[in-house]
């Protein structure tokens, strides 16, 4: 296989992996290879990991900046399932703070696309019924922002309640205008982590937000859900408080 060095994913290459082939029903973590003997992170991890409902396994990415975020891309959009970055800034000052980081707040990237709406509210239910603090974050540029954003009032009142309802009712919705990669990353930058669902399209036009997140290694930990895992994975029931009829984030 070329460039085995690139990623290794339980001591084995996985740059050039076909898609789906990490079909495993696990929580792929990618790491810094510089920090990937240290444990202080790995309560984090468990936290997510038991978010998700997902067993853990490490993967450690080398290189450059620009070579660990290809890396990371690559590698992201070949997975089955759930893929949670470490960022390797995050990392480090984690390392170096003396404090154990846990999941307490989480920001959700929104388009307001119906895919990722739904999957969004699957996963508002989840952490919140989890006791996680959730803040969904949609931003609209000036050629997606509906009509109905300039005005005032009622309507107005009634489209965002509408939205929330859409979210699952997260603690905190913030609608707002400009580029969608920069606003996601201004606001996720105090969260314990940020979440994106997303369609695992990685050319050069397309997850702009994955990509403005990731792109220094100083956001922080970003996990990344595809929507077809979503679709397709088998449910855990989120609360009782809906009849069962919403699904959770995991799949087994």
């Amino acid at each position: 296989m070329k460039r085995a060095s690139s990623v290794s994913i339980d001591e084995r290459a996985a740059v050039n992996a076909p898609r789906g082939s990490f079909s495993s029903p696990r929580l792929h973590v990618l790491m810094d290879v510089s920090t990937c003997a240290s444990g202080r992170w790995r309560p984090f991890v468990a936290d997510v990991g038991r978010a998700v409902g997902l067993e853990v396994s490490y993967a450690w990415v080398p290189g450059t900046t620009k070579q660990w975020l290809a890396a990371v891309l690559r590698t992201s959009a070949a997975s089955a399932g759930p893929v949670l970055v470490l960022p390797r800034a995050w990392m480090h000052g984690a390392e170096h703070s003396g404090q154990v980081p846990r999941l307490r707040q989480v920001v959700i990237a929104s388009d307001d696309s119906p895919g990722v709406s739904r999957a969004i509210r699957l996963c508002t239910l989840q952490l919140r019924g989890d006791g996680i603090h959730t803040t969904v974050v949609l931003v609209f540029n000036p050629e997606t922002a509906p009509a109905i954003w300039e005005g005032t009032g009622h309507e107005v009142t009634a489209w965002r309640n509408e939205r929330e309802r859409r979210y699952g009712s997260p603690d905190r919705l913030e609608i707002l205008e400009g580029d969608p990669g920069a606003v996601v990353r201004e606001h996720c930058l105090t969260a314990d982590l940020v979440l994106i669902p997303w369609h695992q399209a990685i050319s050069v036009d397309r997850a702009p937000v994955v990509r403005a997140v990731l792109d220094e290694g100083e956001s922080p930990p970003c996990l990344l859900l595809p929507l077809r895992w979503i679709r397709t994975g088998s449910p855990r029931q989120v609360s009782t408080r809906n009849g069962g009829r919403d699904r959770a984030m995991s799949a087994t």
